[in-house]
């Protein structure tokens, strides 16, 4: 009889995921436990820290918490590397909400509309200063200039933009903004999307949280 052939790399991984999975069975009691403890219990966790090397479960230990959550009632919200910057995020629980038939984050899912709307807007704008996109992004950095040479290690990095400069460039910014929008409002959610839209998010999971727990992973 010839011998068997010998694993697979794809055997091996698989087989050390699955090793390493059954060690994380505590964790998966501990997490089930804790959902079943009332909020004011003062043994109730909110967070769970996840970590470990690549290829030990994370993964699916992860999959696993959304699984027993959601066996539990729980609203499941999430986001993986696909989403690269804050709106990206919000934008990402937002559909994710709404694909279990949640309906509830009105505030925010209408607030992004807007906010892409807007953005849009901007970029078809002939009259729009070159590179809007950008602009706003670093000219709300350089707002933050003088904060940030306050910061150990910031510093250094705000003393070698030109000050003068970024002034210069702010000014026309919110010049060119503020004859484009009117509305404060809308002004607000261009120049900070990430203070209006994290606020629409809170607001409508703190409407939602006392009809469904919520579970953000």
């Amino acid at each position: 009889m010839s011998p068997p052939d010998p694993p697979s790399l794809q055997d091996l991984i698989r087989q050390r995921q699955s090793g390493a999975f059954v060690g994380r069975a505590d964790e998966l009691s501990r997490f089930e436990q804790n959902l079943a403890l009332p909020v004011t219990d003062p043994r109730r966790q909110f967070l769970f820290a996840v970590h470990g090397n690549a290829g030990v479960g994370k993964t699916r230990l992860v999959q696993q918490y959304r699984r027993l959550a959601g066996e539990r009632g729980y609203v499941v919200a999430g986001v993986d590397e696909s989403a690269y910057d804050v709106v990206g995020v919000l934008e990402k629980l937002a559909l994710d909400m709404a694909a279990q038939g949640v309906g509830q984050l009105k505030e925010l899912t209408a607030k992004l509309a807007d906010y892409r709307r807007r953005s849009q807007e901007l970029s078809a704008d002939p009259a729009a200063p070159s590179g809007i996109a950008g602009f706003l992004t670093t000219s709300a950095v350089r707002l933050g200039l003088q904060f940030a040479e306050t910061v150990p290690g910031l510093g250094v990095v705000a003393k070698n933009i030109d000050q003068d400069q970024a002034a210069e460039d702010t000014e026309k910014l919110r010049a060119y903004l503020s004859q484009k929008f009117r509305r404060a409002d809308d002004l607000h959610l261009v120049t900070a999307p990430v203070d209006v839209l994290s606020r629409a998010l809170l607001r409508d999971l703190a409407a939602l949280s006392p009809v469904r727990p919520i579970l953000l992973v």
